[in-house]
């Protein structure tokens, strides 16, 4: 068993069952990352899916402290590097997750003038519980203005990132006399 740990980051990625060994591959945290919970804690009970609704909101609270790091950590007093703390946080997290945690941030906070027209706007085509928690999970401890400009540039390298993607699709398929 020892001899097999060599080759893999964390032991998470094998197992032995019925004295075979299970690998998983290594791969992108994010996929084993809980879907975003939609819903209150409320509906969650009333439904049996506390448990889902548990699992999302501590991704969620992880998410929101790797956003403020990642703005903390990319702001050199004068400018956000953007780009930068958007490919941090985006590396980490599903976009829906990310997109709900500044949804949520820009709700709570509509009185803000730090935060552009644009966002505000942006933000009420999301649909956010109005469940108390979700007050836990607004960015407190990052200036509104860094914020707004780190969700703008979400908002920006997703419709990219899709298109890339897209392109990459159309580029690994055959033309149908190929197949």
């Amino acid at each position: 068993m020892e001899h097999f740990m060599q080759y893999f980051q964390t032991p998470e990625q094998f197992r032995i069952t019925n004295s075979k060994i299970l690998v998983s591959p290594m791969g992108d945290e994010r996929s084993e990352e809980p879907p975003v919970y939609r819903h209150t804690a409320d509906y969650a009970m009333e439904h049996g899916e506390i448990r889902e609704y548990n699992l999302s909101y501590r991704a969620n609270e992880k998410c929101k402290k790797a956003i403020q790091q990642a703005i903390s950590r990319h702001y050199d007093g004068s400018r956000l590097r953007v780009d930068e703390a958007v490919k941090e946080v985006l590396g980490k997290f599903r976009e829906d997750r990310v997109q709900y945690i500044l949804a949520n941030t820009v709700q709570r906070k509509s009185w803000d003038g730090r935060i552009s027209p644009e966002s505000k706007a942006w933000a009420q085509t999301m649909s956010i519980p109005n469940g108390n928690r979700n007050a836990y999970l607004s960015l407190d401890d990052v200036n509104p203005g860094l914020m707004d400009s780190f969700l703008k540039g979400v908002r920006e390298s997703i419709p990219k990132k899709k298109k890339h993607e897209k392109t990459a699709e159309k580029k690994e398929r055959k033309p149908s006399y190929e197949r």
